[in-house]
């Protein structure tokens, strides 16, 4: 049997927490031992907090009060804003291959669980991308393992899964009967996150090595891509990748001095022969096309589906449901049925 077969409602000894946390953005789960679901979702923008701005202490008091928190990691206090429903002026961390062992991303799974209030955590699920998923997930299991304090309250946390992140929408595909019925098809996951896009095949639960591959372009460099046609366009620089962003999550025109750009018709169309060259190197890996299922997830899913579509005519191809939050969705299932299997496991001294 898979470890992670399809979901069957578990006595829960204390909360699940599943927790998708990348570049672009923190979407968080929870499941407490009475059913009751809490959810979270902020970009991941953070920044150390410089104690000798004239502003510090101004900021620490209001902490908290608007969705600002400031949790502290090997000395060191960040600030990360917890509110998803306005432009953060806090910027996103530098896209490097080591950044789930850095601080900040310590710092703003502290946000996540704090703002869950997920404080006594039978099992938290979280991901990586595949690229670098064999070099991150023992660290992460021997980093957050135990009982942490990050300056947001005592946390303690039983059991850490590391999953490869689009198996989160694999699983969220498989309760919501997107799967294909087929045992001899295969499907395709193909997750669109900020910095990378991910392709997982898989028949059924069990995952095809051979055929999956991580490529680092995300949306982010659509965004940057789309600054750039901006600033041809337009006769002007743009640098504020999250205005953009911003102006696409909420089908908003983009205001640029005395301009409004309606940046998704001006924008989209010049972008996606970067996004085809993505697709093409993921089609090579997979070998065959004869025998998938495609199933788009992902943030960025939505930009990526008519390069999709171009790549494999006559394929099925379908979106998660909310695909923004399917991994999070699928890691709280893991977590779930990780907890079912421990429940009967002697609980560690300090629980």
């Amino acid at each position: 049997m898979h470890p992670y077969p399809l979901h069957r409602e578990p006595r829960l000894k204390k909360a699940v927490v599943g927790i998708d946390l990348g570049f672009g953005n923190v979407k968080g789960f929870m499941e407490d031992p009475d059913g009751q679901v809490t959810t979270t979702f902020f970009p991941s923008c953070i920044e150390p907090l410089d104690a000798s701005s004239q502003l510090a202490e101004f900021a620490a008091g209001s902490a908290d009060k608007d969705g600002e928190v400031h949790p502290v990691v090997n000395g060191k206090e960040f600030r990360v804003l917890t509110r998803s429903t306005s432009l953060s002026t806090v910027a996103r961390p530098t896209p490097l291959d080591d950044f789930q062992q850095s601080d900040e991303y310590t710092a703003l799974l502290a946000a996540a669980l704090h703002s869950l209030k997920a404080y006594e955590i039978e099992v938290l699920v979280v991901g990586t991308p595949i690229y670098s998923f064999s070099q991150h997930a023992p660290e992460l299991r021997r980093k957050f393992e135990g009982v942490k304090n990050h300056g947001l309250g005592t946390v303690k946390i039983q059991k850490v899964v590391v999953l490869p992140q689009p198996f989160g929408s694999l699983l969220t595909a498989q309760n919501t009967g997107q799967l294909p019925q087929d045992p001899t098809l295969a499907s395709v996951i193909f997750d669109v996150g900020f910095r990378s896009t991910d392709s997982l095949c898989s028949v059924g639960l069990r995952c095809d090595p051979k055929r999956s591959i991580g490529v680092p372009i995300g949306m982010h460099a659509v965004l940057t891509r789309m600054a750039d046609v901006l600033e041809k366009e337009l006769g002007q620089r743009i640098s504020k990748l999250e205005r953009i962003e911003f102006a696409l999550r909420n089908n908003m025109t983009l205001r640029v001095r005395d301009k409004d750009v309606d940046i998704a018709s001006l924008c989209l169309p010049q972008v996606q022969p970067m996004i085809d060259d993505a697709i093409k190197t993921i089609k090579g890996k997979l070998g065959t096309d004869e025998d998938i299922h495609i199933i788009a997830t992902g943030g960025g899913a939505k930009y990526f589906l008519p390069a999709l579509q171009r790549a494999f005519p006559g394929t099925p191809i379908v979106s998660v449901v909310d695909p923004l939050h399917s991994n999070a969705k699928g890691f709280l299932t893991a977590a779930k049925t990780t907890a079912e299997q421990f429940a009967q496991a002697p609980l560690p001294k300090q629980f």
